[in-house]
């Protein structure tokens, strides 16, 4: 209708669905991709001819394209990606404006008492953001490609240390956290800086928990997230990546289910504080506790005060016992399903999670904390045991996360 030479699409639909889109549908030339944070160092071509590119995390890549149309029909495509370094001398203009707008949160001219509201949630900013709060023997990220040891899909460090920080600042049996694509990267030998820390969690999460959890609660997270990051349907995909833990672990098949082998448990061996947990034990309402009688464990996650009856990562918890955490450590009920109307809390009185995290780097290690130092004895990693993933690369550039899901292309033989 518009009698076009070239169509390009700018897109945030995550690029697998987009990859399906444009094997789907033919006209459209080149889609720019956003929100899976991909880096494609060569473009996806699909069998209908688009071309579809992503620029990384954060800054990290700069993509150059150079098109050349004759008579109406694109005859040449040339995709340049340019890895940004600090080889890259900084412009002065644009340095001075960005001094400008930080230095009301740095040292030297940090103004005290700033606050941000998110879902419900007030957070005040406690100190400069360039404050040093800890150090770190080991990197702390999560971002390995999936031909990587520990993949960042699966289980990152940094999100480990948030986890066990939460879990810590709520005096839990354990934490879970969604799935994030977290981009900062602290190395080994550097120091965390309060930055840093809102980089990983900017969302003004209180830390909450819930005490009545049981084992099928434990089961249905592990499955879910699993599903919502493997599915060969794309458009099942739940956003982010797998859930992180604090004193858990378990085994992981995430082809599992997909492939008419003959597994369908993607999660096993579920273990909260080195136990075996019974994925079939559910939550009983009446009697307050698990079926079998097992005494059920408390499990913290963020919390917001516009959705004050539940977790964000326990959607089973909903209308169970929740719980929050004052910032002077005291426990305080947020919802109580024997209550006809449960009392309004004021969120700024509450532990955000990132000054969960401060606590907790700088607590000694007599008090449960890390003492200032994140080391490899204090922070364990690899705590999903993995057994398969669909690691099978088709396309020409390393992937974060399979683009296809677990399929018989990207699987595996069953081990």
């Amino acid at each position: 209708q518009e009698k076009v030479d070239i169509v390009v699409m700018l897109s945030e639909l995550e690029m697998s669905r987009d990859i399906k889109f444009a094997e789907a549908y033919a006209g459209v030339d080149v889609i720019l991709n956003s929100d899976m944070h991909e880096r494609t160092i060569a473009p996806i071509v699909t069998s209908k001819g688009t071309r579809i590119v992503e620029e990384g995390q954060d800054g990290t890549m700069i993509g150059e394209i150079e098109m050349t149309v004759k008579n109406g029909v694109l005859t040449e495509f040339e995709w340049k990606a340019h890895i940004i370094t600090d080889r890259i001398a900084e412009d002065k203009t644009i340095a001075d404006k960005v001094a400008a707008v930080r230095k009301p949160y740095l040292k030297a001219g940090f103004i005290a008492g700033q606050k941000v509201t998110v879902g419900g949630n007030t957070t005040t900013l406690m100190r400069p953001v360039d404050e040093v709060i800890a150090y770190t023997q080991i990197p702390l990220h999560r971002s390995n490609f999936m031909n990587e040891d520990m993949p960042g899909v699966v289980e990152g460090s940094s999100h480990d240390l948030i986890v066990d920080a939460m879990r810590w600042g709520s005096k839990s049996s354990g934490a879970a956290l969604r799935g994030f694509r977290y981009g900062t990267h602290i190395p080994a030998g550097g120091a965390i800086t309060m930055e840093d820390i809102y980089h990983y969690i900017p969302v003004a999460a209180k830390v909450g928990r819930s005490p009545t959890a049981c084992g099928f609660d434990m089961k249905l997270q592990v499955e879910q997230s699993t599903d919502g990051t493997f599915n060969p349907d794309p458009n099942k995909w739940t956003g982010g990546w797998m859930f992180a833990y604090s004193n858990a672990s378990f085994d992981l098949d995430a082809c599992a289910g997909y492939l008419n082998d003959g597994a369908t448990e993607r999660g096993t061996n579920i273990k909260v504080g080195g136990v075996l947990v019974d994925p079939l034990d559910k939550f009983d309402p009446i009697s307050n506790r698990c079926v079998s009688g097992i005494p059920s464990f408390t499990v913290s996650g963020y919390w917001y005060a516009d959705d004050p009856n539940t977790l964000n990562n326990c959607p089973q918890c909903r209308g169970r016992l929740i719980e929050t955490v004052k910032t002077d450590g005291t426990i305080v009920t947020a919802f109580d399903p024997t209550l006809t109307v449960n009392a309004a809390l004021d969120s700024s009185t509450l532990l955000d999670v990132t000054e969960s995290v401060v606590k907790y780097l700088r607590e000694p290690a007599s008090n449960g904390g890390l003492g200032g130092l994140v080391t490899s004895s204090n922070l364990q990693v690899h705590r999903i045991n993995v057994k398969r993933l669909p690691n099978i690369n088709p396309f020409p550039f390393n992937v974060v996360q399979p683009l296809i899901g677990a399929t018989l292309a990207t699987c595996p033989p069953k081990p």
